[in-house]
Formats: C-alpha cells, sequence, structure tokens
C-alpha cells in the first residue's frame, strides 16, 4: 500500500465528502421549504427523490473516477482501493434503482415525507463508509451509521402495527 501524506487523504474521501455535503444540503432545503408558508408547504417527496439520484450520479462519477488508489488514508483508519471502488460503484448503481422504484411506491402508499429518501441516503453513507474501512474502530462506527438509519425506517410508518413491530423487533 502506498502510504499518502495527510493533505491527500481529503481528495482521496473526496467522494464520501461530497455525498456527506450533499446529505446535508438536501436536508437544509427539505426542511426550509416544506415549513415554509410562503410556499404554501410543499410536499417535496419527489423532489428529494430526484435531487439524491442526481448526487447518487454525481458520487458514481467520483468513486469512478478516483485517481487516488491503493492507499490507506487518515492514519490506518480507511482504506481506498480498485476493489472497494468497485463495490462502492456497485451499491451507488443499486440504490439509484431503489430510488428509482421509491418514485412509484410513494406515489402508492401516499409517503409524503422527505425523511424516506434521507434515511436511504444515509444508510448507503454508511455503507460506503463500511466498505472503506480499515480499522476496526471505523467499522463499527459505519455499522453504527447504517443500522441507526435501518432502525428508522424499518418502523417508518406511524399507524401500520407491523411497522411498530419490525422497530421493536429490530
Amino acid at each position: 500500500m502506498n502510504f499518502i501524506s495527510f493533505n491527500n487523504d481529503y481528495i482521496a474521501f473526496l467522494p464520501e465528502i461530497f455525498f456527506l455535503i450533499a446529505i446535508n444540503l438536501i436536508i437544509v432545503y427539505s426542511v426550509i421549504y416544506t415549513t415554509s408558508p410562503f410556499f404554501d408547504y410543499p410536499l417535496l417527496v419527489n423532489n428529494v427523490s430526484w435531487l439524491g439520484i442526481q448526487t447518487l450520479f454525481i458520487l458514481l462519477y467520483l468513486i469512478y473516477n478516483n485517481f487516488l488508489n491503493n492507499t490507506v488514508i487518515f492514519n490506518n483508519l480507511l482504506i481506498v482501493d480498485y476493489f472497494g471502488s468497485f463495490i462502492k460503484c456497485c451499491l451507488v448503481v443499486g440504490t439509484i434503482s431503489v430510488l428509482f422504484m421509491c418514485l412509484r411506491y410513494n406515489k402508492f402508499e401516499f409517503v409524503n415525507g422527505f425523511e424516506f429518501i434521507v434515511l436511504i441516503l444515509l444508510t448507503i453513507l454508511g455503507t460506503l463508509m463500511l466498505v472503506s474501512s480499515y480499522d476496526l474502530i471505523s467499522m463499527y462506527l459505519a455499522i453504527e451509521l447504517q443500522s441507526f438509519c435501518s432502525y428508522i425506517h424499518a418502523s417508518y410508518k406511524r399507524n401500520n402495527e407491523f411497522s411498530a413491530e419490525r422497530g421493536l423487533k429490530y
């Protein structure tokens, strides 16, 4: 493995940093517009879905064109290699297809909360971190991020008794 300086660590980790910033911007956009009486409290599920899909396409481009591969970054905390990049690309493509399916699901099930899409994006961020983990601490934190979002996602529908049961069991 090539050990690079700390200044290049952020360049090697740029796709995940971009994805985290994009998720935060999507959350800020959604919260501002859904709570605004000026915009008449719009439903933003489709908008957030399309923003998530566009973000994932940019993330796929950044992962595919990452020129710093076969490196261990952040003092042996994370690893960036070709196999991990391939797995990340597969995860992102799968998530893009899931978000396309969510567009139709939101119409049939009348899901009106943008949090549904944001939780999917945060779960994928945890999965991407899990793929890149090189140390046990980073693996644990990635699993915690992924599972915390999955707990909420399992019990998302409040009025459904099966959803409450899934949340309690999970």
